[in-house]
């Protein structure tokens, strides 16, 4: 004998959502760190009130899902682990990663939060986490990246670099070097030269000499550079830093005071996304993604992957790793923090786009970055790179490049760039190197670009002349650079060279403005084999600001600077002083000379101008005198004038100048006493009123209002009392106050314009009062209501709870007034054995850390006496043959079906739960099926064979499924049922 089960669905909201999965071949999947169970099925994870929880289930799922898919992560929830993505979207269809729900996007994350420290004194203190995989690079403090424990520190002389007296073989030899203890088994860190800072495990260490694994790089140390000793414990000496001893898994940090009041996180993961299997079509939006050891999303041989409204933070090497891919996009996203770089475009990557996005504090910790050329960048192309688009981004304190660029079809266009090199340098805010391959390259574009604040980065490098600025440029390019227009870009504040040249060919630089740079413009041909040929240099705005800045410098090896290419119709402007601002190294000359002097000799500059006005110290000072303005928007800016101007053109202004978008404006004032009389700034607190009451640990915007009449407000700052809370420099002016200690505050905004002139606002004052404790949340997530069970059965009833504001010290589990059961840890569970017959009424009963308690609803069940199973009418239906559905085997709930209503619906036939009607045709037939309801038949097959089954349905909409088991086997999969038309069309 053999047994026959069926799964019917005619439930019409399950109906449609079968039709969605099945005929668009789309599914969204919803996870849930707080409320997810990982147990639960497929069919559940779809719907936001039972979620799935974990990392770990989705890649456990990844394979099943289909292009179309959509994964969303609940706001204000944090998923631990590596999202591994090994299957595609298609075109039009991707695999999407988003979220749902209020609060803070959700957070992907590989980092740990530490609070079980033991102390060793002197205030190191130490901590075992074992499940590190390989080492630790990213410790974050109170939202801070810190570095490393090292010697000497980073505020000693020199920045902590000792200086090289000696090299040999792997030996360095310093006589700076007075170590408290040995250091073997540490890093040494070398500044080679001014671009590579490499990092090396030390083999000995004794007195003032050093042995180090030359393995890694390809360069050798210089002597006079400097070097810093890291990863070791003998350095622990300052708050904050650090040491991870791989062999042991424990990690040290140095902390006065107590860190288990700190909010400390390490990261146990070495990426936190990383594709397989050439995993393309992928999306990702609206989520945080944190704290990896080496790449935070490592992407490998794909297509079509696309990273939106993203905050990357808290990275150990780059944010984004590519290797032959394509079709890379990253729009509005920001990208902090990242200890190497932030994209780092691999071999062969091509059709990349970068938009709208911004990058901040990259490759900003001397020592935290990787060896050997090419780290450390905003943005990284390798040679093989093409088709890159990179537009209205923001690069933030890049310790070495923002952006590198290489390879054919690149357009770099409408971004600010500011703070750079002050890390490495010898590099610049826009860097390219072709280098001995002389590759020839074509359709390479930046425009509109603005480039301030180069910083350069002296310490750890030889002194150097009295004249010499640091090696620190705006644009850059490289050995053999070539095929590149250079248009309408904004260089200002930049220590070394605003444009470098450095033996490069087919080079055209037009209509740029260069303000306050060491020279303007820095050209160099060195190579008699290879010399710099076709630069075009028109209608470009050069403005020194200081005597010894030089507007031209050129070096060549052969007298044919008239060769070089086209130089015309720009201005030269150091109105501090005219004389002398070309400085020339070539055969026939070497030293100053001026722009007449400079036309005359070579050709060139025919229609090129000086300055419009001279400097006069006397009447103001030169940051006065000078106006340098740039717009950073996407629309134009009107910037008032606080007296007469003129361009460099010699157009004159007063009242007000346009700014236009991405652009900048030069201006010179003609007359200090068209100045009037600076009027102070005013402010107001808009929110929050005085008198406020908050509870401890809200969050809070302090807005205000700002004006200047005679000129612009440069800063607003909010402080509490005379702390410093933060500061706003531009409108709408708002600090955002986080996670409010109790207490009574007083709050006042100051606001200060751009000649300094500062204003304070009337006192806000706030009250923060203690945190009501929350009571805990707690439901039952199994069974669930109007489940029915069989006599001596046993039944795991589980609950979810949590508590926002503390611990939970228990649930249980309840019959009406009778305790069940108690269960002290998550996840929780009670066991009811042997199950008696009845109706019951459950609850689950939670309580904190502090007594409050929360009672779940109620779920109810029955409990039905057990009965022993037998064919309907005494004998089993006879294979092949007709099984009528209404025959199902005697024996009840549990036993012949499976059925969640109590009676029966249609009221015809038989007297037990299942819904059975009179067919209008005749006869019956069962309805009001449920998802998960049964059916069992005991059957009589009298022929061995294969069969074919015709099974009678009726459903006015597509989409219900059932399917056939014998003895346990699912025999047929899932069967679908089509539209027939209503549910009496058969």
């Amino acid at each position: 004998m053999k047994k026959l089960v069926t799964y019917l669905g005619r439930m019409i909201s399950y109906a449609f959502l079968f039709l969605v999965c099945t005929y668009s071949n789309a599914a969204t999947y919803y996870f849930s760190s707080t409320y997810g169970d990982d147990a639960r099925s497929s069919a559940q994870a779809q719907n936001q009130n039972s979620p799935w929880k974990s990392i770990q289930k989705l890649n456990s799922v990844f394979n099943s899902l289909q292009p179309g898919d959509n994964i969303m992560f609940r706001n204000g929830d944090t998923f631990h682990g590596t999202l591994i993505i090994n299957k595609s979207g298609t075109s039009g269809a991707p695999i999407s990663f988003g979220n749902y729900g209020s609060g803070e996007n959700p957070v992907l994350t590989g980092f740990r939060e530490i609070k079980d420290w033991v102390s060793l004194g002197g205030n190191v203190y130490e901590t075992y986490i074992p499940e590190v995989s390989s080492s630790v690079s990213t410790v974050v403090m109170n939202d801070v990246l810190q570095a490393m424990g090292r010697y000497p520190n980073d505020n000693a002389s020199n920045s902590g670099y000792l200086t090289i007296n000696s090299y040999s073989g792997g030996s360095i030899g310093s006589s700076g070097l007075q170590a408290p203890s040995s250091m073997t088994g540490g890093e040494i860190v070398i500044r080679k030269n001014n671009w590579i800072i490499d990092r090396h495990v030390i083999n000995w260490h004794s007195g003032s000499s050093v042995n180090y694994n030359t393995a890694g790089s390809a360069y050798s140390p210089t002597i006079g550079y400097g070097f810093f000793i890291q990863n070791h414990p003998a350095t622990l000496d300052k708050h904050g830093e650090w040491y991870f001893n791989k062999a042991t898994k424990k990690l040290m940090i140095y902390f006065q005071g107590n860190p288990s009041g700190a909010n400390i996180k390490v990261s146990t993961i070495d990426r936190i996304i990383n594709t397989q299997n050439s995993a393309s079509h992928i999306k990702l939006n609206n989520l945080t993604i944190q704290g990896s050891n080496e790449n935070l999303i490592n992407i490998d041989k794909s297509t079509f992957f696309t990273v939106e409204n993203c905050l990357l933070e808290y990275v150990g090497k780059n944010a984004i790793n590519t290797i032959m891919s394509r079709n890379l996009t990253v729009s509005n996203s920001y990208i902090s923090n990242a200890l190497n770089g932030g994209i780092n475009l691999g071999w062969d990557d091509r059709a990349t786009v970068v938009r709208s996005s911004t990058f901040s504090k990259i490759h900003a910790i001397a020592g935290m970055g990787q060896s050997a050329d090419s780290q450390g960048n905003g943005i990284f192309m390798s040679e093989t790179t093409s088709d890159v688009l990179i537009e209205y981004n923001e690069f933030l304190e890049n310790g070495s490049n923002a952006i590198y660029f290489n390879g054919n079809n690149i357009n770099i266009k409408n971004n600010l760039i500011d703070t750079f090199c002050f890390v490495k340098d010898d590099g610049g805010g826009i860097y390219t190197f072709t280098g001995p391959a002389n590759t020839t390259f074509t359709n390479r574009k930046i425009t509109n670009n603005i480039i301030v604040n180069g910083i350069g980065a002296v310490d750890g490098t030889k002194p150097y002349g009295a004249t010499d600025f640091p090696y620190v440029e705006g644009i850059y390019l490289d050995l053999f650079a070539n095929g590149i227009d250079i248009d309408q870009n904004t260089i200002g504040n930049v220590m070394s060279k605003g444009i470098f040249v450095n033996n490069a060919r087919n080079v055209s630089i037009t209509n740029n403005k260069i303000f306050n740079a060491g020279y303007s413009i820095f050209i160099t041909s060195d190579y008699t084999n290879n010399l710099t040929r076709n630069i075009t240099l028109t209608n470009n705005e050069f403005l020194n600001k200081d005597s010894n800045q030089l507007h031209v410098f050129v070096r060549s090896k052969v007298n044919t600077l008239g060769q070089m290419g086209t130089f015309d119709k720009n201005i030269y402007s150091r109105p501090i002083n005219e004389s002398n601002s070309f400085s020339l190294q070539v055969p026939e000359k070497n030293g100053l000379i001026d722009l007449q002097s400079w036309k005359s000799s070579y050709g060139l500059d025919a229609n090129s101008t000086k300055s419009p006005a001279s400097y006069e110290s006397k009447k103001m000072g030169i940051d006065e005198f000078i106006m340098f303005e740039f717009n950073n928007s996407k629309s134009s800016k009107t910037i008032p004038l606080s007296g007469t101007y003129v361009d460099l053109k010699g157009k004159i202004l007063s009242g007000s100048v346009v700014v236009p978008a991405y652009s900048s404006i030069l201006l010179l004032k003609t007359e200090a006493s068209t100045t009037p009389e600076n009027t102070a700034p005013t402010v107001s607190i808009t929110a929050p009123s005085t008198d406020s009451q908050f509870v401890q640990g809200d969050n809070i915007s302090i807005t205000s209002v700002a004006t200047d009449t005679d000129g612009t407000i440069s800063k607003v700052e909010f402080y509490n009392g005379t702390t410093l809370l933060g500061t706003d420099t531009s409108a709408p002016y708002s600090f955002d106050w986080t996670n409010l200690p109790i207490g009574n505050f007083s709050i006042t905004a100051k606001a200060t314009d751009n000649k300094g002139m500062a204003t304070i606002s009337d006192l806000v004052k706030i009250n923060v009062h203690e945190k009501a404790n929350v009571a805990p949340l707690v439901s039952i997530t199994a069974p669930s209501t109007n489940s029915q069970f069989i006599q001596g059965d046993n039944l795991t009833i589980t609950s979810n709870a949590s508590n926002a504001d503390g611990t939970l010290t228990k649930v249980e589990f309840y019959h009406e007034n009778t305790l069940l059961g108690t269960d002290i840890s998550a996840p929780y569970s009670f066991d009811w054995i042997n199950l008696p017959i009845g109706s019951f009424s459950i609850t689950a009963k939670a309580t904190d850390n502090k007594g409050n308690s929360t009672v779940s609803e109620v779920v109810n069940i029955k409990i039905n006496e057990k009965v022993s199973r037998s064919p309907f009418g005494g004998k089993a239906a006879t294979i092949p043959g007709t099984v009528e559905a209404e025959n199902y085997d005697l024996g009840g709930q549990g036993v012949g079906y499976f059925d969640f209503d109590t009676g029966n619906t249609g009221k015809a036939y038989r007297t037990d739960d299942v819904d059975i009607e009179v067919a209008v045709e005749g006869g019956y037939n069962v309805g009001w099926m449920k998802l998960n309801e049964w059916l069992e038949y005991t059957i009589n097959i009298t022929t061995a064979g294969a069969y074919n089954l015709d099974a009678r349905v009726a459903s006015p909409e597509a989409g219900g499924t059932f399917h056939i088991e014998c003895n346990g086997i699912d025999v047929t999969g899932p069967i679908n049922i089509p539209a027939t038309g209503g549910w009496g069309s058969w």
